[in-house]
């Protein structure tokens, strides 16, 4: 057997093996920059589990505005949406937000404004006649947290603007004041109700809830505003 026949062959084999495994990793790093670029897609319906890095501007809220959005609060940190946007997202196109934001209103069945509009008036009905199931304070609680929550999906659809939302939700919100005084009883009652609650894993429901009240949360300031000025 010629030995240098030998050489070259095993050469020629590790040099090709170089050659394939570059090639690879030359194609993943380009599938990893096209997919960064793209916001992090991973095909139709695709949504990214937290994009509020990609937007970290906070918009400027007074107490009586901030407290008004925490109604919501418990679902928009479940779905990792932004807590001082009416609409849930940054303002102005944003493909990666579009996506995730699509994907939230498909799921809750909100994209079509007739289905939009019944769940509301639905939740609005419950609120003012409430069944014997949620005439507690923590019924009271998880319906007006839905309530609030269909009214912001609203306004991420374009079924309404931030003015009518905020309307709805004070109009709402106002009635609970005669039943809690702070976050931290209002956050207790939600989830004494929200047991057992079909859509959401108890455990990842307490831990979103005690995200709220962190120091950048909506509930930081768990005390509700004594007197409102808002109209």
């Amino acid at each position: 057997m010629n030995p240098l026949r030998s050489i070259r062959e095993e050469f020629d084999t590790q040099a090709i093996i170089t050659l394939v495994v570059c090639l690879l990793i030359a194609l993943l790093g380009w599938w990893a920059t096209r997919r960064q670029s793209k916001g992090g897609t991973g095909g139709e319906g695709y949504s990214p589990a937290d994009l509020r890095g990609i937007d970290p501007r906070r918009t400027a809220l007074d107490a009586d505005e901030i407290w008004l959005l925490g109604f919501a609060a418990p679902y928009v940190e479940h779905h990792q949406l932004l807590h001082d946007r009416w609409g849930l997202a940054p303002d102005g196109p944003n493909p990666a937000w579009q996506r995730k934001l699509g994907a939230v209103l498909s799921a809750a069945h909100v994209v079509d404004r007739g289905s939009w509009s019944r769940l509301v008036d639905s939740a609005r009905s419950e609120l003012a006649e409430p069944s014997p199931s949620y005439n507690d304070a923590s019924g009271r609680a998880w319906v007006l947290t839905r309530y609030a929550w269909l009214v912001r999906l609203g306004v991420a659809a374009g079924h309404v603007d931030a003015d009518a939302a905020r309307h709805h939700t004070l109009a709402a919100a106002t009635s609970a004041r005669a039943l809690f005084t702070n976050w931290s009883d209002y956050g207790d009652a939600f989830l004494a109700s929200s047991a057992g609650s079909a859509g959401f894993d108890p455990v990842r429901l307490r831990a979103d809830v005690r995200t709220l009240y962190a120091a950048d949360g909506p509930w930081s300031d768990p005390g509700w505003p004594h007197d409102l000025n808002i109209s």
